[in-house]
């Protein structure tokens, strides 16, 4: 059994599109909405499984163990509103998920701002996204990787794509450096620097 777990927060634009990229592959979905003021909980509850409202935290990590804990399948697939499962990916979950030698996968991401690859920024992107229950703890922090409590681990090539709007990227930005402390605000805020002039000279 695989659950799809998801953090959000007025992605109403973007929410359908992950949860139809992944809905077949999966046994349930839980959702946990921090306080969304558009139509995010409507979609969540309308596609959603289990969905739950929490207070808003300015991004997705602090709530994303919670999420979890909510889960009644043995896998865990995460992802966020404005990521999906590429087509390659998705046909390879179901044979990932029969593997009984390994408890964690690493997944590549492919990432785009306004239809262009940062990759020249983020260089290879791997995050831990599906994984048996217990195998995986989330921690409170933003932009911190995760406790992984089993050595069996594997990588995958196949991605999921991260794919934003730059106007979404300021808006989500602006609102978790209300949440971070002012280092990492500096560090989101030089990255922001860097990915809007690798936007801008591509769209030149």
């Amino acid at each position: 059994m695989i659950s799809l777990c998801m953090v959000v927060h007025n992605e109403e634009k973007t929410l359908r599109r992950a949860i139809q990229s992944a809905k077949d592959l999966v046994n349930e979905i839980v959702i946990v909405d921090q306080s969304s003021t558009d139509r995010t909980f409507e979609i969540a509850k309308e596609l959603g499984d289990i969905v739950v409202r929490k207070r808003l935290k300015g991004n997705a990590d602090p709530d994303r163990e919670y999420c979890a804990t909510l889960a009644r399948g043995e896998w865990i697939l995460f992802l966020d509103a404005d990521e999906y499962l590429s087509p390659r990916l998705k046909s390879k979950i179901p044979k990932i998920a029969k593997n009984g030698f390994l408890d964690v996968f690493w997944i590549r991401f492919e990432n785009f701002v306004d239809g262009v690859n940062i990759k020249e920024i983020l260089g290879d992107d791997f995050h831990p996204r599906l994984y048996k229950k217990g195998a995986v703890v989330w921690l409170p922090e933003a932009h911190v990787y995760p406790k992984i409590r089993s050595p069996l681990q594997g990588w995958v090539m196949e991605p999921i794509i991260h794919d934003r709007k730059m106007v979404r990227v300021k808006e989500i930005h602006k609102l978790r450096g209300q949440f971070i402390s002012p280092d990492k605000r500096r560090v989101e805020q030089e990255f922001l620097k860097r990915v809007e002039a690798l936007v801008g000279s591509n769209k030149r």
